[in-house]
């Protein structure tokens, strides 16, 4: 090659010719993933490429999402180990390098990681049953069994209305799980009330995402009075639990 040069009078002058040399890259394909893969969150993956040489071997061969680097790996198969793949769509391509430096980027491939949903714990009031009768001056005890089948339970709230009574906490793995607790109430105003438990587990996911409350059965609390010889039965509710 070389390079023509002409001045005003029209004379052509002409340089050294110049020897270049064009040399083929590697090839790069993207064997694993295919595209539109879709795993869940906490899956990992193992991503694999082909690398052909060109006119100079191959070395190395870098793996990206997007514009970052998440890992390499030499022949003769070249694979790596993905483990901590974030939540959403994520474009793959592999890069073959060869020893002269030349590369190639391969055509890029769509990986999409759908977020886990954690299933809602189950809970239900086992006591105090429905329409038992207590007197005033009397605990009750509410007890509430639960399960959680993806993880464990953390903590469970009472309520008697919209008013919290109480509530359980444990939030460090327990072994082996409760699946029930208990407490006493002391001292329930005469009156009609709704008793209720949520249960939250480990994931933070509580069972009023399918259920917004956990009705107990209705339960009666009778005070006597007496006065002018005569006994009166008053009756009323307590929380979730019946006064009267």
């Amino acid at each position: 090659m070389k390079v023509a040069a002409t001045d005003g009078e029209g004379k052509v002058g002409f340089s050294q010719p110049l020897a270049l040399q064009f040399r083929a890259p590697p090839a790069a394909r993207l064997l694993s993933p295919v595209a539109g893969t879709v795993l869940d969150y906490g899956q990992s993956l193992v991503l694999s490429a082909s690398a052909q040489a060109g006119d100079y071997p191959v070395q190395l061969v870098e793996f990206y999402a997007g514009g970052l680097k998440i890992g390499e790996a030499a022949g003769p198969n070249y694979a790596f180990h993905w483990s901590t793949l974030p939540v959403g769509t994520s474009i793959l391509t592999a890069i073959a390098i060869d020893s002269a430096g030349l590369y190639t980027v391969s055509e890029p491939v769509q990986l999409t990681v759908r977020p886990v949903v954690s299933a809602a714990p189950e809970i239900r009031l086992g006591a105090p049953t429905n329409n038992a009768t207590f007197y005033p001056g009397f605990p009750i005890t509410v007890r509430a069994f639960f399960h959680d089948p993806d993880g464990y339970v953390t903590k469970v709230e009472f309520f008697a209305g919209t008013n919290k009574l109480g509530e359980f906490n444990s939030p460090v793995d327990p072994f082996p799980a409760p699946n029930s607790w208990e407490f006493e109430w002391f001292n329930p105003t005469v009156g009609t009330y709704s008793l209720t438990a949520v249960a939250t587990d480990n994931s933070g996911t509580d069972c009023a995402d399918e259920h917004p409350r956990l009705l107990a059965d209705r339960v009666r609390v009778c005070a006597l009075e007496s006065g002018s010889g005569e006994t009166t039965d008053r009756r009323a509710t307590v929380a979730g639990v019946s006064l009267e």
